[in-house]
């Protein structure tokens, strides 16, 4: 990320008549300046990581200087970023290897900068629109649905709107990354119809396959399976979600529900009376999937 850092702070030099460095952590000199022999220091944030900025200024001149840069470094940052992911800009080819993307949308208005930071040494971010953008270091796939998670979590947790998470996925190639913003974007458009906190386009198959189906089909099934499930109670429908959820493992839909296999098997007994639908049963499992998925999607 130096070099982008680098090259943001030549530009905004230009433009400011008070003479600055930039150190970075281990005291090297990122960006030179005209100072007297001991200048007053600060630390700033750049782009996500940690520098320290050196001027000829007060202590108090010094602090509104360094909130003054962050702006203009960080801004300009983001609009390079956004332009780059967009397919508009040049690529931005330091940034960390292999990294991951992802979208983070609120339904009320927050930062989310801090749960990141507190996640990540490092981790670079854009605003487009009512969305926030992250890259962060990551391994593997696995390793990125797996943090994705644990923010939702720690954000559900922290703020009270909604939260949605849109995985793009994970390169070590940041020719990739528009790619990769780009299926995150596709996931977000589904994003205000699925209650599922964390996306991954993808995997989105099915809610795809939904989507393009005729509005009057759509309809037609959900009240052909409405009606059957009309008279069921908040415990039978949560019972069905779980086993669904559970990739009809009844053990672990049990433990999921803090009952015993034996209850589970009662209620699923008592649900296949009132419906006609065994959900154990795979043809009927796919039924209710796609009933459950088809009221999530605008009608």
């Amino acid at each position: 990320m130096q070099k982008a850092i680098t090259e943001i702070l030549s530009e905004i030099k230009k433009q400011l008549k008070t003479p600055f460095a930039i150190l970075d952590k281990n005291g090297r000199c990122v960006l030179e300046g005209e100072l007297v022999k001991k200048p007053a220091k600060c630390p700033v944030k750049l782009c996500g990581s940690e520098y320290v900025l050196a001027a000829n200024l007060a202590p108090e001149q010094l602090n509104d200087f360094t909130l003054l840069l962050e702006e203009l470094v960080n801004r300009r940052f983001s609009e390079k970023l956004i332009a780059f992911l967009a397919g508009k800009g040049t690529v931005i080819e330091d940034l960390p290897k292999p990294c991951g993307l992802i979208l983070v949308k609120s339904s009320e208005s927050f930062k989310p900068e801090p749960f990141i930071e507190n996640l990540f040494e490092e981790a670079l971010f854009a605003k487009n629109g009512e969305a926030f953008i992250f890259i962060i270091p990551a391994t593997d796939l696995d390793e990125l649905k797996e943090t994705s998670r644990a923010l939702y979590q720690t954000l559900t947790e922290e703020v009270s709107s909604r939260i949605l998470i849109c995985i793009g996925g994970i390169t070590s190639a940041p020719g990739e990354l528009p790619a990769l913003y780009r299926d995150a974007v596709k996931a977000l458009k589904f994003a205000p119809f699925l209650k599922t906190g964390v996306l991954y386009y993808p995997e989105m198959a099915l809610e795809r396959l939904l989507a393009s189906l005729p509005a009057e089909s759509r309809r037609e099934f959900i009240t052909e399976i409405g009606r059957k499930i009309q008279d069921l109670d908040e415990e039978a429908l949560k019972t069905i979600r779980t086993v669904l959820d559970c990739n009809l493992n009844l053990a672990a839909a049990a433990r999921k529900l803090y009952i015993h296999r034996n209850t589970l098997m009662y209620r699923l007994d008592k649900i296949s009376s009132q419906t006609g639908l065994d959900i154990r049963k795979f043809k009927d499992a796919v039924k209710m999937e796609i009933f459950l998925a088809l009221n999530e999607l605008p009608q």
